[in-house]
């Protein structure tokens, strides 16, 4: 995970068959993410 005091940047690779919840850190006011496997970049700014 990448972070500056505006914006942080997170890889996340889910393996095949699995499932996750992608929670933001509370200040970043986004609500959590489910995803599937595969390979993901979430770029999330305030």
């Amino acid at each position: 995970m990448e972070t500056d005091e505006a914006s942080f940047k997170l890889n996340v690779v889910i393996p095949p068959n699995a499932k996750a919840t992608i929670y933001f850190p509370s200040d970043y006011n986004r609500p959590p993410v489910k995803i599937g496997s595969g390979a993901y970049e979430f770029s999330v700014k305030k």
